[in-house]
């Protein structure tokens, strides 16, 4: 299993080596950001980083200690929701984005994607944030563990204590304990039967496709937040700012080649930066040049550009206006399916757009659904690898039953990669598989 590890960066470093070197041990890949193989993506904030490595992962542990650590300031989840904690006297704390410290926003991440979390914390740390909820009549309070100014960090694990799953913490007094602990854990989510899959954990939500958008700026990327959010659509979006048109034709394959592996769809935004139609045609005719011809990858250009589809919405020049003017624009007024429906009736590009986002998040579920069946499988045969491992000395095969019509087109799939072998026994459909197929799935999924 792929476990990501979230602390902040300055206080747990050899904590974070302990856990990693004993999860390796067990036949784990831990994924923490001292690590040489912790995924590098260009033109992309080093907290958005973060963010797409536990994207890839399997499950998510958290460890808090003394710090609250740096707040996000990242793109692709800049304009989410607020984070709320319910504090005394039935009050509600509410924090921007940028409020939220980059190891909340990793925890988020991996609650968002479905995958299981749990928070590990020092018992210094909890002991003072008792204190501090004992003492909550003083107008301040100096603690003695917990640095100083960091005291946030106590929201982030009231707010861990209110949420509908995952909501326990597990105490530590030293590292080895630390690392016992997530060790148990671990080997409790990688033999226990009753651990969804990536797919299944999504609560019914398995079909939703993940979508980046790469937009020139900031300006940008908040239009499509804000086309997004008004068409409800089935995406699980991100929008990733490159800077500026010849920067993004530049990239593109490098780009294609970084993300592809990582979501279900890619879109590239650009400015026609032209209104003469002919122009434009011949422009666009150019933009589709670059893009590879591949499944998944799109390109759509923006007739005259952004700012007049942002006009065309809500009625208001922008100009030169910078991203974050955008930002607030549109969350003081978010788009409403009206103002998108009539905005596209008076541009022919938008319109496009809106369509070619229609078209990822219905055309391209189908295909998700047989990756997904196909995860699971995977899934399924390392944690049967990892319980079976030091059981036996001889090569380690794996049966797996495939109990619906998807699951044996979804083995019959692998097995044309070369991935395992599917086959009829007593009337029951089965898919086969030794260390050496898991090590090609492991590979041709990367």
């Amino acid at each position: 299993m792929r476990i990501f590890l979230s602390s902040t960066a300055y206080d747990l470093a050899d904590a974070r080596d302990l856990c990693a070197e004993a999860l390796r041990a067990r036949g784990h890949e831990p994924v923490h950001h001292e690590n040489a193989l912790f995924p590098q993506y260009r033109f992309v904030h080093s907290h958005d980083r973060c963010l797409l490595a536990v994207k890839d992962c399997d499950a998510l542990a958290c460890v808090v200690d003394r710090r609250y650590g740096g707040t996000y300031a990242g793109a692709l989840r800049a304009g989410r929701a607020p984070v709320t904690v319910p504090v005394r006297k039935g009050k509600i704390l509410v924090l921007q984005p940028a409020e939220v410290s980059v190891t909340w926003m990793e925890v988020l991440e991996g609650r968002d994607l479905g995958l299981p979390v749990m928070t590990f914390a020092r018992q210094k740390t909890l002991d003072e944030n008792e204190l501090r909820k004992r003492n909550a009549h003083l107008k301040s309070i100096r603690m003695v563990h917990v640095a100083d100014k960091q005291y946030r960090l106590f929201d982030f694990l009231d707010w861990t204590t209110h949420q509908p799953r995952d909501n326990w913490i597990e105490k530590f007094s030293t590292i080895t304990e630390l690392r016992d602990r997530m060790i148990a854990w671990v080997d409790s989510l990688a033999t226990g039967s009753s651990t969804p899959s990536r797919a299944s954990r999504r609560g019914g939500k398995s079909h939703v496709v993940s979508l980046v958008v790469f937009v020139e700026g900031r300006t940008d990327a908040a239009l499509v937040r804000g086309l997004a959010n008004a068409l409800d659509l089935p995406l699980r979006l991100d929008v990733v700012p490159i800077g500026g048109k010849a920067r993004m034709l530049g990239n593109i394959e490098p780009l294609v080649e970084r993300y592809a592996t990582r979501y279900d769809a890619l879109l590239f935004l650009a400015d026609a930066d032209t209104q003469d139609t002919a122009v434009a045609a011949a422009e666009m005719a150019r933009f589709r040049q670059r893009v590879p011809v591949q499944s998944g990858v799109y390109a759509c250009l923006a007739v005259p550009d952004a700012d007049a589809w942002i006009n065309a919405t809500v009625g208001e020049q922008i100009g030169s206006s910078r991203g974050a003017d955008v930002e607030k624009l549109l969350a003081d007024n978010p788009l409403t399916p009206e103002q998108v429906k009539l905005a596209t009736s008076r541009s022919t590009s938008l319109d496009y757009f809106v369509r070619t986002l229609v078209q990822i998040g219905t055309e391209r579920a189908a295909e998700r659904s047989q990756k997904d069946i196909q995860r699971m499988l995977i899934v399924q045969a390392k944690r049967a690898f990892a319980s079976a491992r030091g059981k036996t000395t001889g090569e380690l095969i794996v049966t797996l039953s495939l109990d619906s019509e998807l699951e044996i087109h979804a083995g019959i799939g692998l097995e044309e990669e070369g991935v395992g072998h599917v086959i009829m026994d007593d009337g029951e459909w089965k898919f086969i598989l030794s260390e050496d197929d898991l090590d090609r799935a492991t590979r041709k999924r990367k």
